[in-house]
């Protein structure tokens, strides 16, 4: 196995003087990451919400993402002939927040959308 190279670098016109950098490259194993598209299609939700400007804090993952809500996600699914494959993903902001939804057709249905491989997407 071969170790990471190590390196350092000198920033000299930051406004708080220089800055030494420490750093080391690094690569991941033989495996690849392109998508041979094998297995069953996934679908992507997203909703995005925006938060009240008088709001005092930022709610966290836990107060937005209640078993309620996520009940309530799987019911606009299912509607839409989809089930949820996976826990919501969340990423919030100081202005909102996007609730990322990875699900599948429901059982007897199917996507009429012929879907992109990942490297598609990239």
């Amino acid at each position: 196995m071969k170790l990471p190279k190590e390196f350092e670098a000198i920033e000299t016109n930051a406004p708080e003087g220089d800055i030494k950098w420490y750093g080391k490259e690094d690569q991941t194993e033989g495996q690849s990451i392109h998508d041979k598209g094998e297995g069953e299609p996934v679908v992507v939700r997203l909703f995005e919400f925006l938060f009240r400007p008088d709001l005092v804090r930022t709610p966290t993952k836990e107060e937005l993402l209640t078993p309620s809500y996520v009940k309530s996600i799987d019911g606009e699914l299912w509607g839409d002939g989809l089930r949820r494959v996976a826990e919501p993903r969340i990423h919030i902001t100081k202005e909102g927040c996007k609730i990322f939804v990875a699900c599948q057709a429901a059982t007897g249905h199917s996507h009429l959308e012929e879907p992109k491989l990942l490297q598609e997407w990239l």
